[in-house]
């Protein structure tokens, strides 16, 4: 699976995402800005760490990430924006083409 659609929805909602760097998670969470992304041969001691981590954060660094989360599903994922941009891109071609 490229992109998990399951971390896609989390954002769409402004959940901090957990993630291990498998396959395309990379390209939806940012570490440190919109969650945690964890090397993919961790160790439980990692995965509690990380969960430790975002327990600890202050309630601004929170909700920082959560702001994040969510825009970034925003700009890259959301599926009415992207529908319209890309109809809009193929119009663009037609008429060039033409």
């Amino acid at each position: 699976e490229g992109v998990p659609v399951s971390i896609m929805e989390a954002m769409a909602y402004s959940i901090p995402i957990l993630a291990t760097d498998v396959g395309a998670t990379s390209e939806a969470v940012y570490h440190m800005k919109n969650g945690v992304l964890l090397d993919k041969k961790l160790t439980p001691y990692e995965v509690a760490a990380a969960i430790e981590f975002i327990i600890n954060l202050s309630e601004e660094q929170y909700e920082a990430l959560c702001v994040n989360s969510y825009n970034i599903w925003s700009e890259l994922f959301n599926a009415n924006s992207n529908y319209k941009s890309f109809s809009e891109k193929l119009i663009n071609l037609k008429i060039n083409a033409s």
